[in-house]
């Protein structure tokens, strides 16, 4: 194991990538010695190697990524503003997420048409679709491949005979083997492009113990910080190691980015809270179904 300030060092200076620290490598460079000397000392050592190959991209590098990447979208054919629309995942409740935040600096930092980046393709007319031949999707992060097929799903009639492009900063072995399998399944051109691709934490031969011994200390690890179980090998078992300047993707490893009333993490996933006007109708009903059950301990009629 490495010394504690040669740890931190070693993992800012790799994190920052030849750049002046951001905000949050600010605060995770403040915050480091105290959150892994708080770690209990049988687990220091498979910590110290998840965190050591941790990904983190500031946003001076994304943006960079996100040029190099378009100028490698430019080179796989015939893409003009004649023919290639810009889009990106919607999120489930309609609120802005990564991917809009990316695709926005996408458009940018490209100069792209806006007449060709589309929020909502369902406004592009049957006989506008014979003249689109590329459709790009822009993310940050893709750990299963599922968001992003349930995507294509809603038109995917629309897309067969096009070619889809799926543009990310990082993806993981799964998902491009998932994606892969859709792709053949349903008769469709999806051409994913990316700057790095990753297996799971677990399956890189990374811990000089066995991969099993070492994923139970992390489920140990986590049960005692009250991490739910959902959250220790990330979303659907992604198993990932990344984290970016405006947030952490919830396929990271829970340790990573879950905060619990006895744990703060180190990259933090930010939730930002709702206003009360959207959790009114759950509130009502929280405090019916506890008038109920206080009524019935009771034994009185509930009407």
């Amino acid at each position: 194991m490495l010394e504690l300030k040669e740890l931190m060092e070693h993992c800012i200076n790799k994190w920052n990538r030849k750049t002046e620290s951001d905000e949050r490598i600010k605060k995770v460079e403040k915050y480091f010695e105290e959150w892994f000397s708080n770690i209990p000392e049988e687990y220091k050592s498979m910590v110290e190697i998840l965190i050591k190959n941790l990904e983190y991209y500031p946003r001076r590098i994304v943006n960079k990524y996100l040029k190099d990447l378009h100028k490698e979208l430019l080179k796989k054919g015939n893409i003009s503003e004649e023919n290639t629309i810009y889009v990106f995942i919607k999120s489930k409740r309609g609120i802005t997420n990564s991917s809009i935040d990316y695709w926005v600096e996408y458009k940018s930092l490209n100069i792209l048409n806006s007449n060709t980046c589309f929020e909502d393709i369902s406004l592009i007319s049957d006989e506008q679709w014979k003249y689109i031949d590329n459709i790009v999707f822009i993310d940050d992060f893709c750990g299963t491949g599922n968001t992003f097929t349930k995507e294509i799903e809603k038109f995917k009639v629309k897309y067969i005979g096009k070619k889809i492009f799926f543009i990310t900063i990082e993806t993981t072995e799964e998902s491009l083997k998932n994606i892969e399998n859709y792709e053949k399944d349903n008769n469709l051109s999806i051409i994913p492009l990316y700057i790095s691709v990753k297996k799971k934490v677990f399956e890189q031969n990374l811990f000089t113990t066995d991969d099993e011994l070492a994923k139970q200390s992390l489920v140990n690890l986590s049960n005692e910080y009250k991490i739910p179980e959902s959250c220790h090998f990330g979303y659907d078992n992604s198993q990932s190691l990344v984290a970016f300047y405006n947030n952490t993707p919830n396929n990271t490893i829970g340790l990573i980015r879950y905060d619990t009333n006895n744990y703060k993490s180190l990259f933090p996933r930010k939730n930002d809270k709702k206003p009360y006007w959207q959790t009114m109708k759950k509130n009502k009903k929280e405090r019916q179904n506890e008038n109920y059950n206080n009524k019935k301990r009771k034994g009185e009629k509930y009407e």
